[in-house]
């Protein structure tokens, strides 16, 4: 955990390691929980041992592993506290490491055409991390479109008035 004063985001990370150390208990799991905040965020990190078959197919195991994680930490009192993020044996890293790759890809065929380009549709973490590579690089934006599931990112230029073209 982090030193020095506690907020409700620390408490709120806590909050989501006990809450997944219960469910490990309860699914007789063993694995180690590391928590604290990071970019404003609670996170827990389970750095792998058994916990790595809860990733799941595609990631659907810990899609919903940490979306129970966020209602139970809603429902402890953290209402005001951005969603934590749980990452399981290193997955989250590689997978917004893919996903930077899918923006770069696509910032340079914005490049090469001058057109937007509307990429796959992705779960809210995919898009946020996509969305925060595109906002590394001047001159260009991204949106998200379309309506859950099916909801992607558009990344285009940014016009003279900051708009999109």
């Amino acid at each position: 955990m982090n030193e020095g004063p506690v907020n409700n985001t620390d408490r709120a990370a806590e909050s989501a390691a006990d809450y997944i150390e219960e469910l490990l208990d309860a699914a007789d799991l063993d694995g180690d929980i590391d928590y604290g905040v990071t970019q404003g965020r609670p996170f827990v990190e389970l750095p792998g041992g058994d916990c790595a078959q809860l990733i799941g197919r595609h990631g659907e195991g810990i899609d919903a592993l940490q979306m129970l994680t966020r209602l139970a930490v809603r429902a402890a009192g953290f209402k005001e506290v951005p969603g934590v993020v749980l990452d399981i044996d290193g997955y989250r890293d590689a997978q917004r490491q893919g996903l930077f790759a899918e923006a770069e890809e696509a910032l340079d065929r914005v490049r090469e055409t001058g057109e937007p380009v509307v990429l796959r549709p992705m779960n809210p973490f995919e898009r946020a991390a996509v969305h925060s590579r595109v906002a590394e690089e001047e001159g260009f934006t991204s949106e998200s479109a379309g309506l859950p599931p099916m909801r992607s990112v558009v990344v285009s230029r940014e016009t003279s008035e900051g708009a999109v073209r």
